[in-house]
């Protein structure tokens, strides 16, 4: 049943990317062109016409460069992952405070920090995680040991700045700061540009 409920799921993801990537489809071609805007957009939207709990965020983006469409799935999947931590931990704690995404561009550096408050009783355990998280990434994406991590993503996302939108430039951080979980993703844009 379990099983099920996952396949079922993961193909309802996929129905909607592929929505999304027909909603920028231009004529007869599969490529498209789009912002970081719309893929935070789409994944808010997503998350909070899909679930009971509404994900409140404050959204303040500074970027325009237009994206290739090749790379929509891979960044929608990261915003989704973090998304839906945040949510999960909102909804988890009865919280109901304001998620933050910042995106700044900074020399065809995208500079995405994404902040949610933390039940600052929580602080020390959480930061432990991270930290322990954050030491191991690479060698638990190394061993496919993306459980070990609690499925909370981090793996998957790491692999996706690091490996799928591949520039040495590009940076993955977590950490605990001022009672805030903080989501620090650095992405050169030089070779996502459409």
């Amino acid at each position: 049943m379990f099983h099920d409920t996952i396949v079922k799921c993961s193909g309802e993801i996929q129905d909607d990317i592929q929505v999304v990537t027909r909603w920028f489809n231009r004529g007869s071609s599969v490529n498209f062109d789009f912002t970081i805007q719309q893929v935070i957009d789409t994944c808010i939207s997503y998350i909070n016409n899909n679930s009971k709990y509404t994900l409140k965020t404050k959204i303040e983006c500074q970027s325009t460069t237009s994206i290739q469409g090749k790379y929509f799935s891979t960044l929608y999947d990261m915003f989704h992952d973090i998304m839906n931590n945040v949510m999960y931990y909102e909804r988890n704690k009865g919280l109901h405070n304001t998620c933050s995404i910042e995106v700044l561009e900074i020399n065809n550096i995208l500079n995405i920090r994404v902040s949610n408050p933390i039940d600052i009783s929580e602080e020390g355990t959480i930061k432990n995680k991270v930290k322990e998280i954050n030491n191991n990434l690479e060698t638990l994406l190394r061993g496919g040991k993306s459980r070990v991590e609690g499925n909370s993503g981090c793996i998957k996302i790491f692999n996706a700045v690091h490996n799928h939108l591949g520039s040495n430039k590009n940076d993955y951080i977590n950490s605990v700061e001022n009672g805030n979980f903080i989501v620090k993703i650095y992405i050169d844009l030089i070779a996502l540009k459409a």
